[in-house]
């Protein structure tokens, strides 16, 4: 019995719709789609920066990013067979610009998909903050000191 190897991605997300010129498609941001993001942009991190664009620095770029995007989503879509970058060709040749904001909101979901929010986690202290009574400033004890009960 041949199984897919994408069985395990379509188990843990579902995926969000997506149809492109009356093709349905699912965007999954898999390890491959993230991987393939962060040879692009030199991180994931950096690509969120681009996505985001709070400053407007990439805005020149910013189809290209959606789009980009898009094509590391539908990934699992592609053939074994068929080369990387005829892929995309095919996906761009299906993308329609005046769907540019439907196209991030799918790929935004798939992202929410992929990486939840954690809830009720503590940011992480700043740097040089202080730690209060669990400083490392000094080293604590190893051993246990047994103190006799007051009994009262």
């Amino acid at each position: 019995m041949e199984t897919d190897p994408m069985d395990g991605t379509r188990l843990a997300a579902r995926g969000i719709p997506l149809i492109l010129h009356g093709r349905s498609f699912r965007a999954i941001l898999d390890f491959e789609a993230v991987e393939l993001l962060e040879s692009d942009f030199g991180g994931f991190d950096v690509f969120m920066d681009h996505l985001r664009d709070e400053k407007d620095e990439y805005k020149a770029s910013r189809r290209r990013t959606v789009r980009r995007g898009i094509v590391a989503a539908l990934i699992h879509h592609k053939p074994f067979d068929q080369d990387l970058l005829e892929f995309e060709r095919e996906i761009r040749s299906l993308m329609e610009p005046r769907e540019m904001a439907t196209y991030f909101d799918v790929l935004w979901m798939a992202i929410m998909e992929a990486f939840p929010p954690i809830k009720g986690v503590d940011k992480a202290p700043k740097a040089g903050a202080s730690r209060g009574n669990g400083s490392t400033a000094s080293r604590r004890s190893t051993s246990v000191a047994a103190t006799a009960s007051s009994g009262a």
